[in-house]
C-alpha cells in the first residue's frame, strides 16, 4: 500500500511550486503520479485507513476533489469515530458508509465507539456486536480503571462499579471475541473520554466539592434507581444548579421493576429532571408499563441507550410531555410492540428517527400523534412493521415530507394515516401511490389492547 506521506511528497513535487496552497492549487502533470487517471487515484485511496484519508484530504485540491467525489462523507465519519470535532449533521451520513468505516476501525483496534453515530443495528458489519456487562465480569481490573477514569474515584469501595461503568459508557461496538489488545484500546478511549466529560456518581451524600463542580459546569450524573428512590429530593436539589445536567438512570436491581416490567412513573423522578438516559446493564427490563413518565412537564430529552432486552412498550409512553424535544430510541433494538399514544401530544418534538426499532412489528394508535412541531421523521426502522393502527402521525402540522418505502412489510393500516399534516404535493403523491399499490379495502377489526375500549378500523392489504 502506498502511504499518505509518500503520496503527499510526490504530489508536492509534481506541483513544482515553492509556496503552494493545498486548498487552491491543483497538481500539474509533470510526474508519473500526476499522470495517473482519476479512477486509479480513487483505487489507491480505497486502501487508506480513515485516519489516512483525513490527512490525504488536506494534501491538495486534486486529492480533496477525488476523495469528496469517491468517498462522500467518509472524512466526516472518520472524524466522528476518531475524536475530531464532529458536526451536528452526523445523521445525514449514509448507514452503509458508516458500517464500512466501522469495519476499518475494527481491523485496526477491535472496537468502535457509537457515541455520535446513529446506525441501524441491522447494518452492523458482520461479526460485530455491542459491548455487554458480561464481557467485563472476568476483567475487574479493567472495570476499576474505567471507573476511575469516568468518576475520578477508586472503585474499591463501590460494589456497583460494573453496572455504573456500563451505564456511563456510550454504546461501544466490538468484535465477537474481545482480546486484551481490544480492551487496552477501549481503555485508552474511556480515559480520554473521562478527561473531556464531567461525570458524577450520585449517592445522595455529595461533598461540597461535588456541589461546587456541579455549579461550574454541566455534568452527567450516573444514578442507581435505588439511590434515586431513596434520595429523590437530594437529586432534585442538585438539578436546581444553574447548569444543564444529564441523568443516567441505572437499573441494576429490582427497584421500579416488577415481573420484569418497568413500573416507573413521573412521580418517581424529580420534577425538574430535564435530560434522562435509561440504562439496563443486566437486561432486567422486558417491558415498560403504561403511563411511563406521562405528563412529566420538566423532561426535555429522553434516551433509551441501554434497554436492549425490552420487547414491549405499553400505552402513553411519553404522552403529553409538553417540553420534550428529543426522543432517542436507538436502545430499543428488541421492541416488537408499541402501545397507543407513544410520544403523543408532545408539541416541541421536531425530529424523530425510528432506526432503533430493528424488529418492531406492531404500532398501536396515536404514534407521534399531534406532535405539531415535528418536521423530520425517518421511518427507516419500520421495515418489519406489519400493523399500524389509527392516527399514525395524525395532526403533525409541520411535517412536509414522508417516504413510505420503508413500510414494505405493512399489511394492516388504520384510519387517519398522515392526516392533518403539511405534506408537499410530491410527498402526498408518493404516499397515495404507496397506499394504492395493492387496492386495499377497509375491514373493521377489533384490536387487542390493554387500553380500555380500543377499537380501530384497519386497512388490510391482500
Amino acid at each position: 500500500m502506498i502511504g499518505v506521506s509518500l503520496l503527499a511528497s510526490m504530489c508536492i513535487h509534481a506541483s513544482e511550486l515553492e509556496d503552494y496552497d493545498p486548498m487552491d492549487v491543483d497538481v500539474t502533470q509533470t510526474t508519473t503520479i500526476a499522470h495517473l487517471p482519476r479512477d486509479r487515484m480513487a483505487y489507491i485511496f480505497s486502501y487508506l485507513t480513515p485516519q489516512e484519508r483525513l490527512i490525504a484530504d488536506q494534501v491538495c485540491k486534486a486529492w480533496h476533489d477525488i476523495l469528496a467525489a469517491e468517498h462522500g462523507h467518509m472524512h466526516a465519519v472518520a472524524a466522528a469515530l476518531f475524536g475530531s470535532t464532529f458536526t451536528h449533521k452526523a445523521h445525514l451520513i449514509p448507514d452503509d458508509l458508516v458500517a464500512k468505516c466501522l469495519a476499518h476501525r475494527l481491523l485496526d483496534k477491535g472496537f468502535a465507539p457509537l457515541e455520535t453515530i446513529f446506525i441501524n443495528p441491522n447494518l452492523y458489519p458482520q461479526g460485530m456486536r455491542l459491548l455487554k456487562a458480561s464481557d467485563l465480569k472476568e476483567n475487574l481490573s479493567t472495570v476499576s480503571t474505567w471507573y476511575t477514569a469516568l468518576f475520578g474515584k477508586t472503585a474499591s469501595q463501590d460494589t456497583h462499579a460494573l453496572p455504573l461503568v456500563m451505564s456511563a459508557l456510550p454504546q461501544i461496538l466490538v468484535e465477537n471475541q474481545i482480546d486484551e489488545d481490544a480492551l487496552d484500546s477501549i481503555t485508552y478511549y474511556v480515559e480520554k473520554m473521562g478527561r473531556n466529560t464531567h461525570f458524577l456518581r450520585f449517592t445522595g451524600d455529595e461533598t461540597q466539592a461535588d456541589l461546587d463542580a456541579l455549579h461550574r459546569a454541566p455534568h452527567t450524573l450516573v444514578v442507581r434507581a435505588q439511590d434515586m428512590q431513596a434520595h429523590k429530593d437530594s437529586l432534585s436539589s442538585l438539578l436546581h444548579a444553574p447548569k444543564d445536567h444529564n441523568v443516567v438512570l441505572c437499573f441494576d436491581d429490582e427497584t421500579f421493576i416488577k415481573n420484569d416490567a418497568l413500573t416507573m412513573s413521573k412521580n418517581d423522578i424529580p420534577h425538574n429532571l430535564r435530560h434522562l438516559i435509561l440504562s439496563d446493564p443486566f437486561d432486567k427490563i422486558t417491558s415498560i408499563e403504561p403511563n411511563f413518565l406521562m405528563l412529566h412537564e420538566g423532561l426535555e430529552t429522553f434516551s433509551a441507550r441501554g434497554l436492549t432486552a425490552t420487547k414491549t412498550i405499553m400505552y402513553h409512553f411519553l404522552s403529553s410531555c409538553k417540553n420534550l424535544t428529543i426522543c432517542d430510541v436507538r436502545g430499543f433494538t428488541s421492541v416488537s410492540f408499541i402501545g397507543a399514544c407513544f410520544v403523543f401530544k408532545c408539541p416541541k418534538v421536531e425530529k424523530f428517527d425510528s432506526r432503533g426499532f430493528a424488529i418492531l412489528t406492531k404500532l398501536s394508535g396515536g404514534f407521534l400523534k399531534e406532535c405539531t412541531s415535528l418536521k423530520d421523521f425517518n421511518p427507516g426502522g419500520l421495515t418489519n412493521v406489519e400493523s399500524i393502527f389509527h392516527s399514525f402521525l395524525h395532526g403533525c402540522t409541520s411535517l412536509t415530507t414522508f417516504d413510505p418505502t420503508s413500510l414494505m412489510g405493512l399489511n394492516q393500516l388504520g384510519q387517519d394515516f398522515l392526516t392533518q399534516t403539511a405534506l408537499t404535493q410530491e410527498a402526498r403523491t408518493k404516499v397515495d401511490a404507496f397506499l394504492a399499490r395493492e387496492q386495499p379495502e377497509t375491514i373493521p377489526i377489533t384490536a387487542t389492547s390493554r387500553h380500555p375500549r380500543t377499537q380501530v378500523s384497519l386497512v388490510r392489504k391482500h
